[in-house]
């Protein structure tokens, strides 16, 4: 008997589509007799089914015994493997074929690779600046699958957000890659100055994923810059246009910077402002 496996190499996705193969069954010498074909142990997560055997190691009942294949003729059996939670790494794959009556029994092996499914995040851009209550910045985050995750959705948490820092949403899920995430990304007035770090953990959100990811994030908080007026200040005021004690007023500014810690001085310096100013900013 000859026995072979073709290819010699198989590689499976982790939860992909199956590998084919075919087992090669040959008789020598003028052979005649009915061997039986059998796959060897498999790795944990690792399934093989032949039709043409009736094997399908998947299934949860016990197979049944694979039937005997008369010889001649010559045999070339289809066969597929899946691999369902088999942890990544290359495994030996080996496949007998017995003839109890002849005393014969011969083994081929091939090989098979799992492969992980596997994403990697990527930030745009890499860091952020924000200014001591400024504005929100825009952080993007692109996912670039590797072969074998496909169109998975991928769920992200932010995580270590330090103090005075807002980060909206703190959770989101991407139904594929390429819709990516984007989160807002702001300094409050009470953030401290300097540099920071927000950090994202990333995982695959199908069914039995593992792939996992963490993705930090420089922040550096800056100061607000200096107060800038778009135009000059305006008094709102119905009439008269002249202000006694106790009239009530609104003051205008309008402009860059306008928030808490700006001062605002009058003349004459005896004027006081009973109840604060209201501050506008395009």
């Amino acid at each position: 008997l000859q026995l072979s496996l073709e290819p010699q190499r198989l590689a499976l996705c982790d939860g992909g589509e199956a590998a084919r193969g075919t087992i090669v069954l040959r008789g020598l010498d003028g052979y005649s007799g009915q061997p039986v074909i059998r796959f060897g142990r498999m790795p944990a997560g690792m399934f093989a089914t032949a039709a043409m055997l009736g094997v399908d190691t998947g299934r949860p009942d016990p197979p049944t015994p694979p039937p005997p294949l008369p010889l001649p003729p010559d045999r070339r059996i289809p066969f597929e493997l899946a691999a369902r939670g088999a942890a990544p790494g290359a495994y030996p794959l080996a496949v007998s074929a017995t003839d109890a009556a002849r005393g014969l029994e011969v083994e081929a092996r091939t090989s098979v690779v799992v492969m992980p499914a596997d994403f990697t995040p990527r930030a745009t851009p890499p860091g952020l600046t924000v200014r001591q209550g400024g504005p929100a910045e825009t952080l993007a985050v692109a996912i670039e699958p590797d072969d074998c995750f496909g169109r998975r959705p991928i769920r992200a948490a932010v995580t270590g957000i330090p103090s005075g820092l807002e980060v909206t949403p703190t959770t989101a899920v991407s139904p594929t890659p390429d819709a990516g995430l984007s989160f807002r990304v702001r300094a409050t007035p009470s953030a401290p100055a300097g540099r920071h770090e927000i950090r994202l953990e990333l995982a695959d959100a199908s069914a039995g994923g593992r792939a996992r990811h963490e993705l930090r994030v420089p922040v550096v908080v800056e100061p607000p810059g200096p107060a800038e007026l778009a135009r000059a200040p305006r008094i709102e005021r119905v009439e008269p246009a002249t202000l006694a004690p106790g009239d009530r007023a609104t003051l205008e500014l309008t402009g860059r910077n306008l928030g808490p810690g700006v001062t605002v001085g009058f003349d004459p310096d005896d004027v006081r402002i009973v109840s604060p100013p209201i501050f506008l900013s395009p």
